[in-house]
């Protein structure tokens, strides 16, 4: 019966990918890493992360050939076998504590950046977000193996050119990153100013400028991520998420706005001006994930899974347990999750690799009602 349900999963993935080619525009591509300027110094700058592991690095731009159908199935059926089917929470593959990481969160972001270009769904983007909120950046920290290092430093890299991409109608938004983005591909020419203090506050702010006079009605689509209401197809085979989160409320210059939802994104399409603003929250509340095989429960905040003290979960946990985790505020950087008296968690991305014995992702079940 598992492996009925886990087909039927990973089946999802490929219908989505063969629905959505008919209609990706041609031209999807993404805006080049050179393109994209970072603000934060210590977290979200993908330049910054990769440098301080290998100042030679430089991005490599993700292109796809062959966008007809029969290319899709066979690029489908590959990310099936190479990526969905060992998919797990963090973005990398088969057990996310004891199995190495780093290669299959690299493999995972590339494939499914070129999915993403085939089709246009959301649900490729989430992956990328994934990875490079946990596997990758705890692959980054100075104990990890130099060569994990390494080929985490170049991914992080190369996602700096997965942050935006455009067609001949506008603007795609894949991740949420303190940044500015200067956008010329064709007669979409413009600049996106994004602030935002993701993953650690909901809050995202777009400032629009570069626009030539006359320039038509484009649409700015922003990614509705698998946790806030958007593709719930990229929840992967291993866990489904308990419950769901309700979609933003999008603001154009302080005014609440109707956006329509296509292929997970929430397009805004009008006649932009120099200097408009788009504002909306995103709901961090902790969500959990359900493993299939066993019911126990990983917790997460937006894009970031947390890890917990094992010891303190072995027995159960205690009588006090929260239903939901109680959110700690622990400085500037992502908040610490408190699950029960004593018991608190932190994201995987501080954890390196060597240091996760003694941890776990997966609670009990049967302390939390749900």
């Amino acid at each position: 019966m598992k492996k009925i349900l886990i087909l039927c999963v990973l089946s999802v993935f490929v219908a989505v990918a063969e629905v959505g080619a008919r209609r990706v525009p041609r031209s999807l591509a993404f805006v080049p890493a050179d393109s994209v300027l970072f603000f934060d110094a210590r977290r979200g700058n993908y330049r910054l992360m990769a440098a301080a592991v290998d100042t030679a690095l430089v991005p490599r731009p993700v292109e796809v050939e062959g966008r007809l159908r029969r290319a899709l199935r066979k690029a489908a059926r590959a990310w099936r076998d190479d990526v969905a089917g060992a998919l797990n929470p963090v973005g990398g593959g088969g057990d996310a504590l004891t199995a190495e990481q780093t290669f299959a969160a690299a493999r995972a972001v590339r494939a499914s950046a070129e999915m993403f270009l085939r089709t246009g769904r959301s649900c490729y983007m989430d992956v990328v977000e994934r990875a490079t909120a946990n596997a990758l950046p705890s692959a980054l920290l100075p104990d990890a193996p130099f060569f994990e290092r390494r080929v985490a430093a170049q991914t992080m890299l190369d996602a700096a050119g997965m942050i935006y991409a455009t067609d001949e109608t506008g603007v795609y938004v894949n991740l949420y990153v303190n940044s500015y983005v200067v956008i010329a591909a064709g007669d979409v020419r413009l600049t996106l100013d994004q602030v935002t203090a993701m993953p650690s506050e909901g809050r995202v702010r777009f400032r629009v400028g570069g626009l030539r006079r006359g320039t038509k009605p484009l649409a700015l689509r922003f990614r509705l991520p698998e946790w806030q209401g958007g593709d719930a197809a990229a929840a992967g085979p291993k866990a489904e998420a308990v419950g769901t989160a309700p979609r933003p409320v999008i603001y154009v210059n302080g005014h609440e706005t109707d956006y329509e939802v296509v292929d997970g994104y929430a397009v805004v399409e009008r006649r932009w001006r120099n200097r408009d603003e788009v504002f909306f929250d995103f709901s961090l509340q902790p969500q959990a994930l359900r493993r299939r095989s066993d019911g126990s429960m990983a917790w997460r905040r937006g894009p970031l899974v947390y890890l917990f003290p094992a010891t303190a979960l072995g027995g159960g946990l205690a009588a006090g347990a929260a239903a939901v985790p109680e959110v700690v505020a622990d400085g500037p950087g992502p908040a610490v999750l408190r699950l029960a008296p004593g018991v608190e968690g932190r994201p995987y991305a501080s954890v390196a690799p060597g240091r996760r014995q003694g941890l776990t992702m997966w609670c009990p079940s049967g302390g939390a009602a749900l």
